[in-house]
């Protein structure tokens, strides 16, 4: 029977735990000589569920720190196209000349980095 893979339900994970190996509680201090039973399957149900919900919340947390991240990177990328649109509109403003040339190089260094930035944002989808 493997149709406890494809379920969090704790107590058929806990029952085919004592199907396979029904003397395992026997080998924990206090439980000597509880090879099967209620007190068996009472005991692994609990544990079970405890693993399966620590799981559970284990992936809830990792999902909500990607959604927090997600929503800075988002946001740092907002910030950037903004400021390369004002950039862009001055550029197309002037001539390189009279803008002067230190300027341009800094438009190409945030140039670089947005398509840097983009690139990974869209590796990551």
């Amino acid at each position: 029977m493997n149709d406890f893979i494809n379920t969090t339900d704790a107590s058929v994970w806990a029952r085919e735990f004592c199907i396979r190996w029904p003397s395992a509680l026997s080998e924990v201090p206090g439980k000597e000589g509880v090879h099967s039973g209620p007190d068996f399957e009472a005991t692994m149900i609990a544990w079970f569920a405890n693993a399966i919900m620590c799981g559970v919340d284990s992936t809830a947390n990792r999902i909500s720190k990607l959604e927090q991240e997600n929503a800075q990177l988002r946001s740092a990328l907002e910030n950037l196209t903004m400021e390369l649109d004002s950039t862009f509109f001055a550029f197309a403003s002037d001539t390189i000349d009279a803008w002067g040339k230190n300027n341009f190089d800094d438009v190409q260094e945030k140039l670089t980095f947005a398509i840097h930035v983009l690139e990974s944002v869209k590796d990551d989808e």
